[in-house]
């Protein structure tokens, strides 16, 4: 059911890597008879200027796009009673500033925030397919997706297996400058990620892990970065890494493992 009555728009607060995939978030809210003001990330006003052109013709002033400062148009939101819900993608830090000024509004808050996302190889999985997967699903946007893998648990008994396999597709991958057609993997758009990039590498080491591949970081340029020997008191093991980073716990016991993966605190 919709949520908006005659005159509302519900507010959705995108993040700064917008591409094609934010077309269902806009067009999901639109689809169940709600009005939708949309407001894309400064930087991504680009991106937000092109889908206006396309959605005016079709939608009309049923999905409208803000290109005012961020906060002030959170702020906005949060006051207004033609606003009656707010959806938001973005860090638990950033939702967290609002979450309370939202409630005391009593207005329906949607938080999408970030991913820790497991990918298991268990023994008789095909180590080349699965070597594959994990390098296109980890280095696609430079691993700046919510949905990339980030822990990986690999069992012990195929563990060097495919940590040969995918360090050698992790090597194969042209890192640049985007403009080049040959690129496939340029730099993080936030210095912010990289600055957590680093934190976690640089506590990853001093907590026992190595890196087998990578490591490496020039401006915003983050390099394919491969950590092995990862233990679940490590920062790269329990928070979001939005880059191409991926931290390799090898595992015996598939229950335990799979009891990690659902384990809330990662």
């Amino acid at each position: 059911q919709p949520v908006c009555e005659p005159g509302q728009m519900v507010a959705l607060v995108l993040p700064y890597i917008g591409s094609a995939w934010l077309n269902p978030a806009i067009i999901s809210i639109y689809m169940v008879g709600n009005p939708v003001r949309v407001k894309f990330a400064s930087r991504g006003s680009g991106i937000a200027r092109l889908l206006e052109s396309l959605y005016r013709p079709i939608f009309g002033d049923s999905i409208r796009f803000d290109y005012s400062d961020g906060r002030k148009f959170l702020q906005r939101a949060m006051t207004d009673p033609a606003t009656p819900a707010i959806c938001l993608f973005g860090s638990d830090d950033y939702a967290g500033q609002y979450l309370d000024a939202i409630k005391a509004q009593d207005k329906k808050f949607i938080f999408e925030g970030p991913g820790k996302d497991p990918f298991i190889v268990l023994p008789g999985a095909d180590l080349e397919d699965a070597a594959r997967e994990l390098a296109y699903c980890k280095y696609i946007y430079a691993g700046q997706t919510c949905t990339a893998p980030e822990r990986v648990y690999v069992h012990q008994s195929i563990h060097d297996d495919f940590l040969e396999l995918f360090l050698d597709f992790s090597r194969a991958v042209k890192v640049g400058n985007p403009s080049d057609p040959t690129t496939e993997m340029g730099p993080i758009a936030s210095t912010k990620a990289v600055s957590a990039i680093k934190s976690q590498l640089n506590d990853a080491i001093k907590r026992g892990a190595q890196i087998a591949l990578g490591g490496r970081i020039e401006g915003n340029l983050v390099y394919p970065t491969v950590v092995i020997n990862a233990s679940h008191d490590m920062l790269g093991m329990q928070e979001e890494t939005f880059g191409p980073v991926s931290f390799i716990r090898a595992f015996d016991d598939t229950e335990e493992v799979l009891h990690l993966a659902r384990d809330s605190r990662y």
